[in-house]
Formats: structure tokens, C-alpha cells, sequence
């Protein structure tokens, strides 16, 4: 077959390298609400986690247009399928949908996992033409059961496909897509009221998970799912799902993840929160290709020593009272050859907080009035303090990473600037944002993410 099984993966790996990387215009092009809505009603609704992807604002984005269901490549994708014609894997699979080869409908896509089974789903302009394309890749033929058109892990019937991206097969079952197709909406994900988020396309990539459903669905052992469920629940009130969204815009990629109650809002954060101050990521140093900050109020301080100072936790009896003289923001940031750091205090009381930073660090801790302040080596990197401490502004902990220390695979042979992310209080609850920036500020991230794939 070619590798065609690789091939055909590579259709849903592409679109979950966008909603994962961890996945719009700050004018988001609209999407047709209705079929989202329809491609909800055949995904379950004890679905783990489902994305919503508008993929006509994403064809738009990467310079092409759309003319009825075809899409017309812009210069620099045309550009793009001629130097890639005979490239395997998933350029090949790319360029067959941005030249209308697949026969895939460039409006709207969802990916869902129930259980162990990963699924993208979507539309046809052409479902003949999308039979032929697969029956090209498989080098097989689609067989018929019960109304439903099969080959290897690909199905459809009408106007709507599906593929199983399921590591543990590579086939796919026909009486799973008839129990998708006879959904009704008390049994649909249309039930979650979550759904109407995933449909108004505020965002070119919206998705939503259960928690639960996606410890047991991870790859974690049992100690890890426990740890990661108690450490949720002392941080948030009421954690059981939750949303994330990812927008490509001129030079970056911007996403953001929320943890949500039951009532499908953003969890309270139990801890008392604080900003970083800029001012003190500006003092710090010339440069680096890590930057770290934490905003450390002295109620949070208060808070953890009443949690667990009389917990008998390994480690605790000496972390504890260097906590007490921590006031204010701390940052420490780092380079191939050293690192360096510096502590907002008090100003007196200091030692245990010094002695235990000596320890940590191995270096001699110096007091600057009420900063303590430590160095190894020489601080030197890609990265000027001056140019990336407005970012940190709101945050209560941020960190920007240079391309130097990337080691995400889906960003390899980016020209990839840095990696910015950050927690931010906002309305009680905390949201996790993470921006990818590349060097080219004028053109549209995911035209980038294209060409360099």
C-alpha cells in the first residue's frame, strides 16, 4: 500500500498538529454555523474531547480563496504545490486538499476521540472524486455495508466522511458510523452546551475535553492520573472540563486554555494571585534564550504555608521559611553557558531564603536591598529583557523560550522566533496562553507552518 496508512494519518495529524501547537484573524472569517451543528449531531456525547475546525478561514489564511466549494490556491501556495509535486507523506496529502484533489468541502471540520478511537470528520464538494483519490492513496477500493462506503480506516456515506486515526487500528467500522449517523441530540454532542461555542467560529480552532475521560485516555500511570487529578482539584474549584482555542494571525499562532466547572464557565482558582513586575524582567539582565517570572504575593505565601506547613511532606520543613521572605515578583533566565536569577523580599529575614537558593543553585547569593540576586556563568542569549518584558504584563507566571531551545516536533524547520506562555488571572479563574512567533511578522502564521512543513 505504499505507506498509505501514513499518508491517510496524515490528513488528521495535520489538522491536530494545528489545534496541539497543543491549533484566527482577530476578525474571525465565519464559518456555516448549521454545519457544524450537523457534523455535532453524529459525534457523541460522551465524546473524551472535540475539536471544531473552520477550515475556509483557514484555506483563506494560507493566501487562497474559495470559489463555491473549490478552492483557488494563491500565489504562494501555487507556489508551494510546484515545488512539492512529488514530495510523499503528508505534503503530498496537503497538497491534495489545497488543489481540490481530495474532494473535501474547504468549509468546516471536526476531530473527536471516544475512548481510544480518534476521529476527523468533515464534508464533501465531490464524494466521487474523494472515492477516487482515496482508492489512489489505498491502492484499493471502497466496499459497501449497510449504506456505508469503507477502505482501510476511511469512511463516508453522502456527503460526510470520516477517517480513524486510532493508534491501536488501521481500519475502520461501518456500525460505528451508522451509530453515529442515528444520534439523536440528547445523545449527540449537541446535548453539551459547550457545542454552541464549537459552532460560532470565533476562533479558527475551538475544542473542548472532559478531564476525566482524558486522564484515562492518556498514557499515564495510575500514580500520574492520581497526582494530576488532586493537584487540578487543590488549584481549581469544581474542575471537570475543558476549552481551548487556537487563532493564526500575522507572524503568530495565539492559543489559550481554560479549565471549566460543571456549569461549562471557567473554574474559580483557589490561590490568591498577583502580576509579575515588568519592571523587575527589564532589570534583570541584557539577555537570555529562557526568561521565567512568578509574581509571589504574601497572601499566596500565607495560603501554601497554611495548606501544608504542617504537613510532614519531605523538603517542606525547609522550603517553608524561606517562602515567609518572598514579596513581589521573581525571575530567573537562563543561556548555554550560565544562569542568573533574582528574588523580590521583604527585606530582612533573608537566610533561609538565601541558604536554600545556594543550595538549589550552587552559586553565592548576593543581597541587593530587597532583591536577592544569584548568577553561574556568563547569561547570554537570543532574546533582549527590553524587548520581551511588556509580554509578561497580567501575567502571575510567564516564560518566553528562544528558537534555539525549541524541541516541539511540529515546529521543526520553523523560522521560528521564540515561544511565549503565561498564566493569567482573569475573572476568578486563571487561562493558560501560549503564543508561537516566527520571524516573518508580515505573513500569516499558518502560510509559514505550510511551507515549511
Amino acid at each position: 500500500m505504499k505507506n498509505s496508512f501514513i499518508q491517510i494519518r496524515s490528513i488528521t495529524a495535520y489538522f491536530a498538529a494545528i489545534a496541539i501547537v497543543i491549533t484566527s484573524l482577530l476578525t474571525s472569517c465565519s464559518g456555516n454555523n448549521a454545519d457544524v451543528s450537523e457534523l455535532l449531531a453524529t459525534v457523541p456525547a460522551d465524546a473524551t474531547a472535540v475539536i471544531a475546525v473552520n477550515v475556509k478561514s483557514l484555506v483563506e489564511k494560507s493566501g487562497s480563496k474559495i470559489d463555491g466549494s473549490k478552492i483557488v490556491p494563491g500565489d504562494d501556495i501555487k507556489q508551494f504545490l510546484k515545488n512539492n509535486a512529488s514530495t510523499p507523506d503528508e505534503k503530498r496529502i496537503i497538497r491534495n486538499i489545497l488543489d481540490g484533489e481530495s474532494g473535501i468541502d474547504p468549509t468546516v471540520a471536526v476531530i473527536f476521540l471516544e475512548g481510544t478511537e480518534l476521529y476527523f470528520t468533515g464534508f464533501l464538494a465531490n464524494p466521487d472524486k474523494f472515492k477516487e483519490f482515496m482508492a489512489k492513496e489505498y491502492e484499493g477500493s471502497f466496499s459497501e455495508s449497510n449504506g456505508i462506503s469503507t477502505l482501510s480506516n476511511v469512511a463516508l456515506k453522502g456527503n460526510q466522511f470520516w477517517i480513524n486515526n486510532s493508534k491501536t487500528r488501521n481500519d475502520i467500522d461501518p456500525e460505528q458510523i451508522t451509530r453515529f449517523l442515528a444520534l439523536d441530540d440528547k445523545l449527540s454532542f449537541l446535548s453539551n452546551s459547550y457545542s454552541k461555542k464549537l459552532s460560532d467560529f470565533s476562533n479558527d480552532i475551538d475544542g473542548w475535553g472532559n478531564l476525566s475521560s482524558l486522564y484515562n485516555a492518556s498514557d499515564m500511570s495510575f500514580q500520574e492520573k492520581a497526582m494530576a487529578g488532586l493537584a487540578l482539584a487543590g488549584l481549581f474549584s469544581d474542575a471537570q472540563d475543558i476549552s481551548f482555542h487556537a487563532n493564526f494571525e500575522k507572524g503568530k499562532l495565539v492559543t489559550g486554555l481554560n479549565i471549566l466547572n460543571s456549569k461549562g464557565m471557567p473554574a474559580q482558582f483557589n490561590l490568591p494571585t498577583d502580576r509579575i513586575d515588568v519592571g523587575m524582567v527589564k532589570n534583570l539582565s541584557e539577555s537570555g534564550d529562557i526568561i521565567g517570572a512568578m509574581a509571589i504575593s504574601p497572601k499566596l505565601v500565607e495560603q501554601l504555608q497554611n495548606d501544608f506547613g504542617d504537613k510532614n511532606i519531605p523538603g517542606l520543613g525547609m522550603l517553608m521559611p524561606a517562602l515567609s521572605a518572598l514579596d513581589g515578583t521573581c525571575v530567573v533566565e537562563g543561556g548555554e553557558n550560565g544562569f542568573k536569577g533574582a528574588f523580590s523580599t521583604k527585606g530582612d529575614a533573608t537566610a533561609a531564603l538565601s541558604d536554600l537558593l545556594s543550595q538549589l543553585s550552587k552559586t553565592t547569593v548576593t543581597k541587593d536591598g530587597k532583591f536577592l540576586r544569584f548568577q553561574q556563568g556568563d547569561v547570554k542569549g537570543k532574546i533582549l529583557n527590553a524587548d520581551v518584558a511588556d509580554r509578561f504584563k497580567g501575567a502571575m507566571i510567564a516564560a518566553v523560550v528562544s528558537d534555539k531551545m525549541n524541541s516541539r516536533e511540529e515546529l521543526k524547520g520553523m523560522p521560528l522566533q521564540d515561544v511565549f506562555m503565561a498564566l493569567i488571572p482573569a475573572d476568578g479563574s486563571m487561562l493558560l496562553e501560549v503564543t508561537v512567533n516566527s520571524t516573518n511578522a508580515k505573513e500569516n502564521f499558518l502560510l509559514t507552518f505550510i511551507k515549511a512543513k
